[in-house]
């Protein structure tokens, strides 16, 4: 018999952007880093014999945290990575759901039904990783492992324990970050689930979950997603929410380009949408835009009487780089 702790990822800029990072290698979020500390702390008195994680940034970073502290290496499986969302990969849930609503609707409660070009079919991802599962099991036949993951490869696992067929996805719960299911794997391969979807670890206000309301939803979708009108070759763009302009961000693509850099010139949002936690999803679309032109860091500039901004842009995770003539100086690292 093989205990397998089954990790979800710590918070990801996908999860807080609204961006579909599928296969999409994007880092952990500020809130995500700190989540870890947590994961961590969880694991301290838990006996774990190995540590395997997906191919993917967001889930080795994760793994590292229950690794580190007990002297393990992180063991790579590329069957544990996270549905490749083809042409939909880097795309703004909000697009999606202003623009392919009935596709969308599919992917979230019938994925049997979904594909879309140079993407996988959910079949496949339940399948392979299934089966990375079942051999990480046999493996360590007799001991425990601790194996962080995707929150698409963990509902796909948990269908397939519990005998959910797929087109009935949404009776299989959504799982937080960095949250914790139990499975058993017997010598005869059968897979049992002891609990699911256990994040108690984390305090409230860094659960991605306490913040969205989208998982609650057997649509998958609350209506509160952003998407985005391009102008002069995207550099900028309208912010759209339910049809009406709510914003926009505007982006230099040349003023730091010998320094790889891109600047980020304005960020708005309208009155009657500020402080609703939509900013951060234009923060993503210039995250988006500067790593299409290979950009390794945006830059901003905000007065320094604008302590909300400065706060706001710090708290997404720019750092101060000086200040010069009463601005403060931030940058991001992509």
């Amino acid at each position: 018999m093989t205990t397998m702790y089954i990790i979800r990822h710590a918070e990801s800029e996908g999860n807080l952007y609204r961006r579909f990072y599928g296969s999409y290698d994007g880092k952990l979020s500020v809130n995500g880093q700190k989540q870890l500390g947590y994961l961590c702390e969880r694991f301290r008195d838990i006996h774990v014999d190995a540590v395997y994680s997906s191919d993917l940034t967001r889930a080795f970073e994760t793994a590292l945290a229950v690794a580190e502290p007990k002297g393990l290496p992180v063991e790579i499986e590329p069957g544990l990575r996270e549905f490749h969302l083809g042409d939909w990969e880097d795309s703004s849930v909000g697009e999606k759901e202003e623009f392919e609503a009935e596709l969308l609707a599919k992917f979230n409660t019938s994925p049997a039904t979904w594909q879309v070009p140079n993407s996988e079919t959910f079949i496949q991802v339940q399948e392979r990783s299934v089966a990375a599962i079942k051999t990480i099991a046999a493996k360590h036949s007799g001991q425990c492992v601790a194996v962080a993951t995707h929150g698409m490869v963990i509902r796909a696992l948990q269908a397939y324990i519990l005998g959910v067929d797929i087109n009935d996805i949404a009776a299989v719960r959504y799982v937080d970050n960095t949250s914790v299911t139990v499975i058993e794997a017997g010598e005869n391969g059968v897979l049992t689930q002891l609990s699911a979807a256990d994040s108690a670890h984390l305090p409230r206000e860094l659960s991605t979950f306490a913040r969205q309301t989208w998982w609650k939803e057997k649509s998958g979708t609350d209506k509160k997603n952003i998407y985005f009108r391009p102008i002069d070759d995207g550099r900028k763009a309208e912010a759209m929410l339910r049809g009406e302009v709510c914003g926009s961000v505007t982006l230099d693509m040349d003023n730091y380009a010998a320094d790889n850099a891109a600047w980020l010139v304005s960020l708005s949002l309208k009155p009657d949408y500020r402080k609703a936690g939509l900013g951060v999803q234009l923060i993503g679309y210039a995250v988006s835009y500067s790593r299409k032109y290979g950009r390794n860091k945006i830059r901003a500039i905000v007065s320094e009487h604008d302590a909300s901004a400065v706060t706001f842009f710090e708290r997404h995770g720019f750092e101060r780089k000086g200040e010069d003539g009463g601005a403060v100086k931030l940058e991001f690292a992509l």
